[in-house]
């Protein structure tokens, strides 16, 4: 079987499994319509996001990190590893953008501020400081803002 047919059918299986809108709204690519959903109407069903978690490391795609992201973060930040599984996809969105995105770089630097995100390496934090240092290096307020990271 090709790959993208492959690709393809893991993607139905795992889209069939979620809600009729939310599977419409992932192949709109409305991904702030799902986080509004999972947050506004308290969904506790934790398989949901397992199934957007895996869409997206199949998918490899930055939205989709993201949303897992957020909704493991802003949502099931309850769940066991909830913190883990957000640095994850955050940190795989910053991968596939090949850390230029000024925006995602900052707002990483923002949440790994949060104590429970405790296992994020100092290197890590590091990394990402220079590398919106390249990005913007006559921001001194951005550096002066993360000074303590």
């Amino acid at each position: 079987m090709h790959g993208w047919l492959s690709k393809m059918i893991n993607n139905n299986i795992l889209i069939n499994y979620l809600p009729k809108q939310i599977a419409e709204n992932l192949k709109q690519s409305d991904y702030q319509e799902i986080l509004e959903w999972f947050i506004d109407d308290e969904i506790n069903k934790t398989e949901y996001a397992q199934y957007i978690s895996m869409l997206a490391c199949i998918e490899n795609n930055i939205e989709l990190h993201l949303l897992a992201q957020s909704i493991y973060y802003l949502h099931f930040n309850w769940v066991e590893n909830a913190y883990q599984l957000a640095y994850f996809h955050y940190w795989k969105a910053l991968e596939i953008e090949k850390f230029s995105n000024e925006e995602n770089l900052e707002s990483f630097l923002l949440i790994v501020d949060d104590p429970n995100f405790y296992m994020v390496k100092g290197e890590d934090i590091t990394f990402i400081k220079e590398k919106l240092k390249k990005l913007n290096p006559s921001n001194e307020t951005l550096f002066v803002k993360f000074r303590n990271l």
